[in-house]
């Protein structure tokens, strides 16, 4: 229909043009021109300024191998063996099957970095990439095992429906090992040597897992991305730098670096994140770098610690450490606070053997607890300091136990709230408060298992009555 309304036109503009200026006429064909570029389904001038589906395969695997090696370290394999897939599929004009890569490898080694790389250079514009590049994380969209019917049909509708409407999409899935068991198989139709399914043709589309081996022969390429060394780290480390446009400081890439490369723990010959916390640790160093500059009494409180990815906090161990001073900057009036539950199970425990021999907690002295704390401190996986040079090089001077808070350490924080808003005690509602709250051991009912964290919210209830 529109290529007959455009010949219509085109009959028309030999009655049309003595009536024009020449510029006029020039003009009118262009627009036409233009007009017709747009509505073409898949002409160079739309996916110049829209969004196109790359249906010509315009991957340009010598730009996708320069960017490889200038931006992705030590996965020469990696490498190699992408770079073969991604070029023998874009020349097959209609291969039998999708293109199925699985890449596997410890966490910061460049996994979700290359599947990033891979997708720009299918579709160079945010927009296209927005509309063809799919994403699915499995934490994210498929938290909950017991849906697992809902999620594989809302998966496989996504799929033929984004495949319908641009066979060239790229499907990229991360935290393969994250996801609910037996989901990813209801995908397998889609990725086998078919012709169509119901009319709908997969074999240019492409699809990425990021950990999770797959069954039934259906994966290409299996990936492996070797972990990083220590070099490796500081070539990140460099490019990180020249990215946020700092000047490359050989001192600042060896001491980043050197925190990093902490696997295996005699060695030290690899890193454990890879290059994944690169970025964190050096805005990190230029922001207590910078507040030290500008006062030298700053303080620095790292609240949640259990949170924090094991080897970041290294990043700060030469302001920590007993040096004068670091590029023209001193640490040594600057204050750090680290607030973490690591090892509050054995406070507890500690105070509750008190306890139990009858003796007053205020006899548990800071000697009785700190050695025990620090080890326990170090060796915890989920802790922020885990295997912490900060810890190894003694560069804390003080941990600092918090002892669980019992019945009548509660009715304090109660009454402490009330006078805080300004109202008159009421020992009857303090008590009520107090029994609402719940307490460990299970039989003995000493310790408040939330301390006073919830003593504000509980009080709201009773607030109009004092």
């Amino acid at each position: 229909m529109k290529l007959l309304n455009v010949a219509g036109f085109f009959a028309l503009v030999p009655t049309l043009v003595p009536a024009l200026e020449p510029i006029t006429t020039s003009l009118a064909f262009c627009g036409a021109a233009v007009m017709w570029q747009l509505f073409s389904p898949a002409s160079w001038l739309k996916c110049r300024f829209l969004e196109c589906c790359n249906m010509k395969d315009t991957l340009d695997i010598p730009a996708l191998q320069m960017v490889l090696e200038q931006k992705v370290f030590g996965q020469h394999l990696a490498t190699q063996v992408i770079l073969k897939a991604l070029s023998a599929n874009s020349r097959d004009k209609q291969p039998r099957k999708p293109l199925v890569m699985s890449f596997h490898g410890w966490t910061g080694t460049g996994k979700s970095f290359v599947s990033k790389i891979i997708a720009r250079n299918l579709y160079q514009s945010h927009e296209a990439r927005r509309s063809f590049v799919h994403q699915f994380d499995a934490v994210l969209h498929f938290p909950h095992a017991e849906h697992i019917k809902q999620y594989k049909e809302q998966l496989q509708n996504w799929i033929r429906g984004n495949v319908s409407v641009c066979p060239r999409s790229l499907f990229i899935f991360s935290e393969m090992d994250q996801m609910p068991h037996g989901l990813i198989d209801s995908i397998m139709p889609y990725l086998s040597h078919r012709e169509a399914i119901n009319g709908v043709y997969y074999g240019k589309a492409i699809f990425l897992f990021l950990n999770k081996l797959i069954q039934k022969n259906l994966v290409d390429y299996f990936i492996p991305f070797l972990p990083l060394e220590y070099k490796h780290v500081k070539e990140c480390i460099q490019e990180e730098l020249r990215y946020q446009g700092h000047q490359e400081d050989e001192d600042l890439i060896i001491k980043i670096a050197l925190a990093m490369s902490d696997y295996p723990n005699d060695d030290r010959i690899y890193s454990s994140k890879g290059c994944k916390t690169v970025a964190s640790k050096d805005q990190l160093q230029t922001w207590i770098r910078g507040n030290v500059s500008a006062c030298a009494r700053s303080v620095f409180i790292f609240d949640e610690m259990d949170k924090l990815h094991p080897g970041l906090i290294d990043a700060i161990k030469p302001f920590l450490d007993y040096y004068e001073q670091i590029d023209g900057v001193s640490y040594r009036r600057a204050i750090f606070i680290f607030l973490s539950n690591a090892g509050g199970d054995l406070i507890n425990k500690a105070a509750l053997d008190f306890w139990r021999s009858g003796k007053d907690r205020k006899q548990i002295q800071l000697k009785d607890l700190e050695p025990l704390l620090s080890v326990a401190v170090f060796n915890n996986k989920n802790s922020g300091l885990w295997h912490s040079s900060l810890i190894d090089r003694n560069l804390i001077d003080y941990f600092v136990p918090f002892l669980p808070l019992e019945y009548k350490h509660l009715k304090m924080c109660i009454r402490a709230e009330i006078e805080s808003g300004g109202k008159k005690i009421n020992e009857a509602i303090v008590d009520e408060v107090a029994n609402e709250m719940t307490f460990f051991p299970k039989d003995e009912k000493i310790y408040s298992d939330k301390g006073c964290k919830l003593v504000q919210q509980k009080l709201l209830y009773y607030w109009e009555r004092l």
